[in-house]
């Protein structure tokens, strides 16, 4: 967004905090904006040994499955999630799939390379480097906005 205003305004009569967007009709930027802002405040349940945790989405780096098991990954840490892949690719982005078992969080891609077989490797913010098969590196580079 280019030349986007901002404005925050403490205020002491609110018990949470208040978005408004103020923008020309269908602008995409906005669209996009207030899709992160849906994400911000949305969490998932997830298990870890005998507790369970409320993860925000914000926080998820990749989802992936293993042995009939959805695990969701974070910066430092790993749960078991209830959802399986397919039902992730409709929260939409930043969630994307990049191969048959995983999905990762576009917001901390820090980069990619290319393999051998017209694959890419994904690097995320927390060092885990993740496979981007074939059939998904189109749809990643357009998302990204890459050139060939």
């Amino acid at each position: 967004m280019k030349n986007m205003k901002i404005k925050f305004i403490p205020t002491s009569n609110k018990t949470e905090p208040e978005v408004t967007i103020e923008a020309p009709e269908g602008h995409p930027d906005v669209e996009r904006l207030r899709n992160f802002l849906i994400e911000f405040q949305g969490t998932i349940i997830a298990k870890k040994a005998d507790r369970q945790f409320r993860i925000p989405l914000i926080d998820i780096y990749y989802l992936e499955t293993q042995d009939e098991q959805t695990i969701l990954y974070t910066k430092d840490d790993s749960f078991t999630i209830a959802e399986r892949l397919y039902e992730i690719e409709t929260w939409g982005d930043p969630f994307i799939r990049v191969n048959k078992s995983t999905v990762i969080n576009l917001h901390v891609l820090k980069s990619f390379r290319p393999l051998l077989n017209s694959k890419l490797e994904a690097m995320l913010e927390n060092g885990d480097l993740i496979e981007i098969s074939r059939m998904y590196v189109k749809v990643i580079k357009t998302k990204l906005g890459a050139k060939k």
